[in-house]
């Protein structure tokens, strides 16, 4: 989808990760919408990203550390599949 995809790549950029809530989106269909994303990189080059797209009361203590952790295993993966 389209729509995704731009949603995504607009909200990626930031090394760390983000969290993007309702109005943030400039969207009126995600105003009841929250985003926690973070990056994944290959070799110090950002390679896509892991996110979690749901309503904005999310349990964000519990999702933002689980978005972390699943983007670090993969791009833990993706590093030791570039070194073999």
């Amino acid at each position: 989808n389209r729509f995704l995809t731009e949603l995504i790549s607009s909200h990626i950029c930031r090394e760390d990760g983000r969290v993007v809530i309702g109005k943030e989106f400039n969207n009126e269909k995600l105003e009841e919408c929250s985003l926690v994303i973070s990056p994944v990189k290959s070799r110090g080059v950002q390679a896509g990203a892991i996110g979690v797209l749901g309503p904005k009361r999310m349990k964000y203590s519990y999702v933002i550390p689980l978005v972390k952790q699943i983007s670090d295993q993969v791009q833990h993966y993706i590093s030791d599949r570039d070194d073999g």
